[in-house]
């Protein structure tokens, strides 16, 4: 396990349950979200396409343990939330906090990954200057590893 994993672990959780989600593009299309590691993709022209709708899991930080036997490592991530919605009554907002929403459900309701647990209450924040018809928000969560211990008989 590596904080690489992590990346992965999350991408394959949110999947399942986004993909029943779909969310309008910039030109108007009904799809599913898109899901980026880190950053959004950079822009190679002005034709490019937009990528929204969005989910950016992002690595912030975390804390290794100086003894591997004492703990486990601690990571926060935060997932990062773009949607846009041209329908009458600007529903942006409600979408962001609907993909929070069930995310939030599905992780109280199993609690980890793979080989990472929630260890810490979740935060959420929305962008308090959107601009029609976008939307904006994160989630901040925090794992702990469920680290391996080495095995050595000298220990």
């Amino acid at each position: 396990m590596t904080v690489f994993d992590i990346y992965k672990e999350l991408e394959d959780f949110l999947h399942p349950i986004l993909d029943e989600m779909y969310f309008e593009s910039p030109d108007g299309k009904r799809v599913k979200i898109n899901i980026y590691k880190q950053s959004l993709p950079p822009k190679r022209d002005d034709e490019d396409m937009n990528p929204i709708p969005y989910l950016i899991i992002k690595v912030l930080g975390g804390t290794f343990p100086k003894d591997y036997r004492s703990d486990t490592a601690k990571i926060r991530v935060i997932l990062l939330i773009g949607i846009m919605n041209t329908e009458e009554g600007y529903t942006a907002s409600m979408d962001v906090l609907g993909v929070m929403e069930r995310i939030r459900q599905e992780l109280l309701k199993v609690g980890h990954l793979k080989t990472f647990s929630l260890c810490a209450d979740i935060d959420f924040t929305m962008n308090e200057e959107d601009e029609y018809p976008y939307s904006f928000g994160g989630m901040d969560l925090k794992f702990r590893s469920i680290d391996v211990v080495r095995e050595d008989e000298y220990t």
